[in-house]
Parts: C-alpha cells; structure tokens; sequence
C-alpha cells in the first residue's frame, strides 16, 4: 500500500504537525537495523519526540513491543539521548542482564527445590 501525495511530507513538517497538534511525546519511526549477537534479539533503532526533543536511539530487544518496553522508563524524564542510549543498553549490557535474570531464576527454583 502506498500513501498518497498529499501525505507525503518531510520528518521536519512531520514534527511541526504533531508539536501543533499539541502532542509532545510519540515515537516517529522504530528501524530494524540489523540482527544482535543474542539470540533471537535484533538491534533496532527508534526515532521519537521526547517532550518536543527529536531524538534517536538504538534499542536491542526480540521484537517492537520490547522496544517500547525498553523505552517506556526513559521517556518525558528529561534525559539526553547519549543519557537515554546509555541506560537501555548496548548488546553487551543487555546480554549482562538476561544472564544475571537467568542465574536468578535458577537460584529462585534450586531454592524452592531444596525447601
């Protein structure tokens, strides 16, 4: 399906339209970029209005309902892009902390099988 002509506008127009319209904060575009090195994880990058602020960072996640989730935390905070890029992870980070989740799974269940 293709947008009509009259549709058609420049991101910058865009932003001037949504802003006039007297929203703040939405998510512009969310890109896949590429596959991670974690599996079943793809690298994606989101391009948002955060409190009329453009911004674009890069979220690894498994789909794009785990991108707003990743990030949701973030958003109308006040925080730089860099600050935002940052806290939502790189591949290293977010493979650190589905590990440290796993360890703490498997600590929870041993525990219950001991007791």
């Amino acid at each position: 399906m293709f947008l009509k002509n009259k549709y058609k506008q420049s991101k910058q127009d865009v932003i001037d339209d949504i802003k006039s319209s007297g929203v703040d904060t939405c998510i512009l575009k969310i890109n896949l970029k590429a596959t991670s090195k974690i599996k079943d994880h793809f690298i994606y990058e989101v391009t948002y209005l955060d409190d009329g602020e453009l911004k674009t960072v890069p979220i690894v996640s498994t789909s794009i309902l785990g991108v707003i989730d990743v990030l949701s935390p973030y958003v109308n905070k006040g925080l730089s892009e860099q600050k935002v890029s940052f806290l939502a992870g790189s591949e290293d980070v977010v493979a650190s902390r589905i590990k440290s989740k796993l360890s703490d799974w498997e600590d929870y269940h041993q525990k219950t099988l001991d007791n």
